[in-house]
């Protein structure tokens, strides 16, 4: 069930992309079983017992209710440092929204969510962060994939775009092809490239463009 702070698999996920780990590394470090760690960052194992998840917790320097997306990461001070480049003086958080809250978000106004991620102190401004919801952009992109974007982000040409539909409101997030005149909106899957090309219409609306992606640990394959 998903917790009103993110779900177990999310947030370890999320911790261990930021110290840079994989599943068995963690279980290394943990003496903990690696299948065991690799079920729970999936999502397999949902309801891992106490004494699999303390020792998770404290190796994060969290809660056990932290951990478990019952109670929010408010204290990024506390553990902020081991997350971030050495020479990172201070962080702060941008908000992590869900894909099916993208079109009902007005990007020009501060934007409110439960859950968030760290990033740098010069990160630009009115970031947002959001997890591909799909395979369309495999494989430079999977559907663990973290996109850190930005509303301001000047677009070129081969840019990567997150876009609402004009006609269904529907978001994509798509490779930005400029020639000339026109705009194209391409998938990077090998079954849709040759067939879902989409003209940019001016009905269509950039909403934002890619500045960085996070590549989830949570997956050994």
């Amino acid at each position: 069930m998903t917790q009103p702070y993110g779900t177990l698999d999310e947030i370890l996920s999320r911790l261990m992309f930021e110290k840079k780990m994989r599943a068995m590394d963690l279980a290394r470090e943990l003496n903990i079983p690696q299948p065991t760690i690799h079920r729970i960052a999936t999502g397999k194992s949902t309801t891992p017992h106490t004494s699999t998840l303390e020792p998770i917790a404290n190796y994060f320097n969290i809660t056990v209710e932290q951990l478990t997306g019952k109670a929010p990461l408010q204290d990024v001070n506390s553990w902020v440092s081991a997350l971030l480049p050495a020479n990172t003086q201070i962080a702060r958080q941008i908000p992590l929204l869900q894909w099916d809250e993208l079109k009902d978000i007005d990007f020009s106004k501060p934007i409110q969510s439960k859950q968030h991620i760290v990033v740098a102190s010069d990160f630009p401004e009115a970031a947002f962060a959001v997890k591909m919801n799909d395979s369309s952009m495999y494989p430079a992109f999977i559907d663990t994939d973290i996109l850190l974007l930005s509303p301001h982000k000047k677009i070129k040409d081969r840019a990567y775009v997150l876009v609402k539909l004009g006609k269904s409101q529907q978001c994509i997030f798509r490779q930005l092809l400029i020639d000339v005149d026109q705009q194209y909106l391409k998938p990077l899957h090998p079954d849709l490239t040759a067939f879902n090309m989409r003209l940019l219409t001016d009905q269509d609306q950039i909403l934002a463009g890619l500045i960085e992606v996070r590549k989830s640990y949570g997956r050994d394959d």
